[in-house]
């Protein structure tokens, strides 16, 4: 059941946003858990209380961000991140879009990693890729059999058999 703020009425269906009420004409706006209040009351809420529910959502997705680089690194594939900007991104976040940052670095320093104080958005929404290491590198030789590796033991496979019969042949 929703009672309407001003007039003490109940409301059809919950607002989403902002609703009128049907009795009184006043807007009713909803805000986080539920809470459905007077435009004096959204306004305040604005100014103050959505200043902190966005400090608190920024921190909670900083310290998700710390300990999936943190399990990255754990894991030994993941040399670092590259920040990914979103369509709505600020300024500073459009430079940062692209940017590749080492994983230590990124562990290390948290303004290189999202989400960005430096951001004028109200949430930032940068997000970031891992950067994989390669793991086919010089140092550790492949054992894929390509189609030039089977070329080549296929002409070494000759050369020996013609090696051998030459040898045969003198005996």
């Amino acid at each position: 059941m929703i009672l309407c703020p001003y007039c003490h009425q109940e409301m059809k269906g919950p607002p989403k946003r902002a609703k009128k009420c049907p009795l009184c004409q006043n807007r009713v706006y909803a805000l986080p858990g539920d809470r459905y209040v007077t435009e004096a009351e959204h306004k305040q809420f604005r100014a103050t209380e959505a200043k902190e529910y966005r400090q608190k959502t920024h921190l909670a997705y900083r310290e998700q961000v710390l300990g999936e680089l943190l399990t990255a690194k754990g894991s030994g594939v993941v040399l670092g991140i590259k920040a990914l900007g979103s369509a709505d991104s600020c300024g500073f976040c459009k430079q940062m879009d692209g940017r590749r940052i080492s994983l230590d670095d990124a562990i290390a320093h948290e303004h290189l990693r999202p989400p960005f104080d430096q951001c004028t958005n109200d949430v930032c929404q940068c997000s970031y890729v891992d950067i994989l290491a390669n793991l086919d590198t010089p140092s550790a030789p492949s054992t894929k059999l390509t189609a030039s590796r089977c070329l080549w033991l296929l002409i070494v496979a000759f050369v020996v058999c013609v090696l051998a019969l030459a040898v045969w042949s003198l005996i």
